[in-house]
């Protein structure tokens, strides 16, 4: 099960127009998984997801429970902690963390949930 952190019309097509255009396409045959990635509780577009950027003290779990083993650290090597986690035979891992760890470190990658920076108030940035 996938979701994803662009709308449905964000499709690849751009590359051969990009090409057809004179531009150069690098590493055509990558994709960038965030495997850190929770569905949005207010979608946008078709299984709109959200990014989850966690600080260092939460604790990230396979669904069996077992630790991700070094260097799966959240936004470090996210195409080893896709295959790690798919591995399982699950297509979820889980975040442990408690609330005072959340108000501290914890940010979600999206603009509508990050009002403080799209709404350029430097008041809201420093907290």
């Amino acid at each position: 099960r996938m979701i994803t952190g662009v709308p449905d019309h964000v499709d690849g097509r751009m590359l051969g127009i990009t090409e057809a255009a004179g531009g150069r396409i690098i590493n055509r045959d990558r994709m960038w998984h965030y495997v850190e990635g929770i569905k949005n509780w207010a979608p946008i577009w078709t299984e709109h997801a959200i990014r989850i950027l966690p600080g260092p003290s939460s604790i990230w779990l396979d669904a069996r429970g077992k630790r991700l083993p070094v260097p799966l650290y959240p936004g470090f090597d996210t195409l080893a902690t896709l295959s790690h986690i798919m591995s399982t035979g699950f297509d979820y891992s889980w975040f442990i963390l408690t609330r005072k760890i959340i108000q501290k470190e914890f940010a979600l990658s999206a603009s509508e949930q990050n009002p403080d920076l799209t709404g350029k108030s430097w008041r809201q940035v420093l907290g």
